[in-house]
């Protein structure tokens, strides 16, 4: 029996069969293609018209309904807007994100922190900073109109992706290596930020979930927590650091909608997993 996209989704992660496996491009910011790459396909399959961008950091293109179809794609994204006046474009390859973080463009590739705006911030320093005011309507700006008409007019799965995790963005506020730095030498400022970055994310979340909560198949949240060969973290760190603000954010986000969760991180982050064990890649591993 052919099923529906939604149909198919549902059935996949309800571990039951489904008449074939879905298939997820463009469907979230962590499925997403590059636009460059996007461009090369669109011109495989006879496309032409502009291609809009669903996330300007990681260069990701909106996926477009013809290709969704030649594809046989089985998910909708549904993407958190960005309040206006949020991102201010310094040059054709820079910009200011609404978190305060400016951004420089690798060529050919995303667009990296040249500027953490917290790098050298105290804990005093974070009452003072400028943080996003998560009750802007901007995040949510027609989200709701754009879930519904998906779900009556379409038979695809909906995928909610939430803004990136607390652990992600307080690297991009601190700056990678004072992040990794503060895990070791300063974890109390590094709770204390990751703290003041939850709580403007949850306030976000929930009124995406006020929003389309009952709508979506799916919700998404991405925060990496692995090198390619390792946490970035030990276990015992993790396990103070991160697991009680992620529990305290998925949980949160569970009560207010019965779609499947899905976690994204990039990384070995076998060690972090409960009854995996502390398995490690290496590059001279035998074969």
């Amino acid at each position: 029996m052919t099923m529906t996209s939604r149909e198919r989704l549902r059935a996949a992660l309800g571990h039951q069969e489904p008449d074939r496996a879905p298939l997820d491009i463009g469907g979230s910011y962590a499925t997403g293609i590059n636009t460059q790459a996007y461009q090369s396909l669109k011109t495989y399959v006879g496309l032409c018209s502009p291609t809009r961008v669903a996330s300007q950091r990681s260069d990701i293109a909106c996926v477009e309904e013809a290709v969704r179809a030649e594809l046989g794609v089985d998910t909708y994204p549904l993407l958190p807007g960005i309040p206006p006046g949020g991102v201010v474009q310094i040059s054709a390859d820079s910009y200011r994100d609404e978190w305060g973080v400016i951004r420089q463009r690798v060529s050919g590739g995303h667009y990296y922190v040249a500027s953490a705006p917290l790098a050298t911030a105290t804990a005093s320093d974070l009452d003072s900073y400028p943080w996003p005011d998560p009750d802007d309507p901007g995040w949510t700006a027609g989200l709701a109109e754009q879930a519904q008409w998906a779900q009556k007019e379409t038979d695809y799965a909906l995928v909610l992706s939430l803004p990136v995790g607390f652990g992600h963005q307080s690297q991009f506020l601190r700056g990678y290596e004072n992040w990794l730095a503060d895990c070791a030498a300063n974890p109390r400022i590094l709770g204390e930020l990751m703290d003041r970055v939850l709580e403007v994310q949850l306030q976000i979340a929930g009124h995406l979930l006020a929003a389309v909560g009952d709508l979506v198949d799916v919700v998404l949240y991405a925060d990496d927590m692995g090198f390619q060969d390792r946490p970035i973290m030990s276990p015992a760190l993790f396990r103070k650091l991160i697991k009680p603000r992620q529990k305290r954010f998925l949980s949160f986000v569970k009560a207010r909608t019965r779609a499947k969760l899905l976690y994204h991180t990039c990384g070995a982050v076998y060690p972090l997993i409960p009854g995996v064990g502390p398995i490690f890649w290496t590059t001279d591993r035998q074969k």
